[in-house]
């Protein structure tokens, strides 16, 4: 069990063990133990998979709906900002974002997207008289 002694020391977490944290004053007293314990950094979650729809010539902007992983306690991002509970992000503008999934405990893992959402139009033929 390591003991700090002194508010400016401090003691790298290395892995989950009990530390004694005391405090000594001027006068060389020593104050009664308080134990603190590290727990061990939780797991991080699988790459993020997603299933795209594409833009289309009556709707602007696509979809992104993440497959994978999923389950209780997870939330998920496309701009590292803002996180939902939810799968499925609509309304999303043509570009490459980076899917981020979450859990409860702040592990997180950053997948990009690799693949472009773009804007299918198909141009209308010209009429000629």
């Amino acid at each position: 069990m390591a003991q700090l002694t002194s508010p400016a020391q401090s003691l790298p977490v290395l892995y989950q063990a009990p530390t004694l944290l005391l405090q000594k004053n001027s006068s060389g007293c020593v104050s009664p133990g308080t134990s603190a314990t590290i727990s061990a950094q939780p797991a991080t979650p699988a790459a993020p998979t997603v299933n795209l729809t594409q833009p289309t010539c009556t709707v602007a902007t696509g979809t992104i709906t993440v497959t994978a992983p999923t389950g209780t306690g997870m939330t998920y991002s496309i701009n590292g900002t803002t996180y939902q509970s939810g799968l499925t992000f609509t309304g999303v503008a043509t570009g490459t974002y980076t899917v981020i999934a979450k859990v409860l405990q702040d592990a997180s893992r950053q997948e990009p997207v690799r693949r472009s959402m773009h804007n299918h139009l198909h141009q209308q033929p010209l009429l000629s008289a």
